[in-house]
């Protein structure tokens, strides 16, 4: 029971990490371009992490 419970957490945890690495690598990507329309980034965003 333990056992699983602790899997469990680390497929969080992984998970969760993969999250921020995409959002950091999108806000670098977001940062070098001149869009500055925010609905248009979070669009990008959305079905980035849709794709998931």
């Amino acid at each position: 029971m333990h056992h699983n419970i602790l899997k469990h957490k680390n497929k969080i945890t992984s998970i969760s990490g993969l999250l921020i690495a995409l959002g950091l690598i999108a806000h670098f990507i977001f940062a070098n371009t001149t869009i500055s329309n925010s609905a248009f980034k979070t669009t990008i965003l959305q079905r980035l992490l849709s794709g998931l």
